[in-house]
């Protein structure tokens, strides 16, 4: 397939969305770190904040770093609960607001101060279409170190990129472009982001990776668990269920593999006990991911994304 290339403006405007839930403790930070980040010269930026609580929760957080933000930000609330409807919703605003490129990070996460310029030093030098950064994972003081090799820090695939630390051409998402949105059909599934990018290369996109683009992520106390763990590679059985297809890869033979899996793997839980505890958690990980491709062939996909009681530790 012949590669696509975005157009790039001599007027760039980026703007930069981020989405919230019921976390203000986390915003606070978020938008902190975004008060004292550097601008890429010569490229307009604004901000946009989409609130998923219809009453208007964060509102406050919101208003306090106004003033303090070196750019033009918006609030707007979206009504419709789950991340697919609220990152929809900030492409919408995006592109009235003329955007030309726009950036992600999430609620959770601390931007460094160079982290809008080194996305944008390799977005703009190349003919790519979107580029990710790298994630430095933050456990809460209060953890089981073990939860360290299952939530190592992050670097984004180099022809991928994720919404918790990107840039990317609106012409991906613009009506006369790719027309491209990320799929409500994965509300509180996850892998929304991996979807739209995958529909992207479809199309003969191609995106880069900027190593010195970095975010922090700081794990709450409820995420740090090994139930937590559990739930998401179930959850992730059932998503790579979907983009099987986008993948090149048989979905009756992926099926047939995971079936395969979840036997010898369940078969394998007792040798695993022998052999320590990150043995057998990795092992008891894939099985629980295996399950979820089998139970996602019934229906059933788990939606781990689900409103939680926030906390961090400090």
């Amino acid at each position: 397939m012949e590669k696509a290339k975005p157009e790039r403006s001599s007027s760039s405007k980026i703007v930069i969305g981020l989405c919230t839930y019921h976390r203000n403790e986390l915003l606070d930070g978020a938008l902190e770190s975004l008060s004292r980040i550097e601008l890429p010269s010569e490229v307009g930026v604004e901000f946009v904040l989409v609130d998923n609580d219809e009453n208007g929760g964060a509102r406050p957080v919101f208003e306090d770093y106004t003033d303090k933000l070196p750019f033009k930000s918006y609030y707007f609330i979206e009504p419709n609960q789950g991340l697919v409807c609220a990152r929809n919703r900030v492409l919408d605003e995006a592109l009235k607001l003329g955007a030309t490129e726009i950036a992600f990070f999430d609620d959770d996460e601390i931007v460094t101060p160079d982290w809008l310029k080194a996305l944008w030093d390799v977005y703009s030098k190349s003919s790519v279409f979107g580029c990710g950064g790298q994630v430095y994972r933050l456990l809460p003081i209060k953890h089981d170190p073990l939860l360290e090799k299952f939530w190592p820090n992050y670097t984004q695939n180099e022809k991928l990129m994720s919404t918790n630390n990107c840039l990317f051409s609106a012409d991906l998402v613009k009506p006369d472009g790719f027309a491209l949105r990320f799929d409500p059909f994965l509300n509180q599934v996850g892998g929304e982001d991996s979807k739209l990018v995958l529909e992207a290369l479809e199309r003969g996109a191609i995106f880069g990776f900027a190593k010195d683009a970095v975010v922090v992520e700081r794990f709450t106390e409820q995420r740090a668990t090994f139930s937590y763990l559990l739930k998401r590679f179930f959850g992730c059985g059932g998503f790579a269920l979907i983009v099987m297809p986008k993948l090149g890869k048989s979905r009756v033979c992926y099926v047939l593999k995971s079936i395969f899996s979840c036997l010898w793997r369940t078969a394998f839980i007792p040798i695993s006990l022998c052999c320590g505890r990150f043995q057998f958690w990795k092992n008891l990980t894939k099985l629980m991911k295996s399950l979820g491709t089998v139970a996602g062939c019934f229906g059933f996909i788990y939606k781990y994304y689900k409103p939680y009681d926030h906390k961090i530790n400090k």
